[in-house]
């Protein structure tokens, strides 16, 4: 025989305030578990574009410029993808693998490239931190003593914005 359950009415207040602290701590474990998932997806994306950039300029990449119009990482994103890119048989251009390819594609925008000498090629326009904020790309030393490098405000905790630079990513 199944036991039951018995609760009396000098008992509901108790088991009330026990499954509203159990809810609780559910939610606030849950909350916690995202932030940690979009801070480390931050730290991961910041980490691979400064090696993106790292390599880009290693191999002769010449220094991106803020072009009028656009957010300041698109000038790295088209210099870099543009660096890459390739014309295949049939004239159109594509990319090659390059380490952009795996960011992950939920914090990516896909967009359209106008290339050197005509065409267009589909590629990533803009980067997002895990929770959602534009990555900003910093190329100018005299501006920001973390430069060149890429940069995010994490959301506000106890009043205060943080900025985080993938130059102290990678060290």
């Amino acid at each position: 025989m199944a036991a039951r359950i018995h609760i009396s009415r000098s008992e509901l207040p108790v088991v009330l305030a026990a499954v509203v602290i159990i809810i609780g701590v559910i939610c606030w474990n849950h909350t916690q578990q995202k932030r940690t998932d979009a801070m480390t997806n931050t730290r991961i994306t910041l980490a691979s574009l400064q090696v993106a950039y790292q390599q880009y300029t290693a191999f002769g990449g010449p220094m991106p410029k803020v072009l009028k119009g656009h957010s300041s990482i698109y000038s790295f994103l088209a210099a870099y993808q543009r660096f890459y890119a390739r014309r295949n048989a049939d004239g159109h251009w594509e990319n090659s693998p390059h380490l952009l390819i795996y960011l992950r594609p939920r914090l990516t925008s896909m967009g359209w490239l106008s290339m050197p000498g005509g065409g267009k090629m589909r590629a990533i326009v803009d980067v997002r931190d895990g929770f959602g904020h534009r990555i900003h790309f910093l190329n100018d030393p005299a501006k920001n003593l973390h430069a060149p490098c890429f940069a995010v405000h994490l959301p506000e905790e106890s009043g205060q914005r943080k900025w985080i630079y993938s130059s102290d990513e990678i060290r």
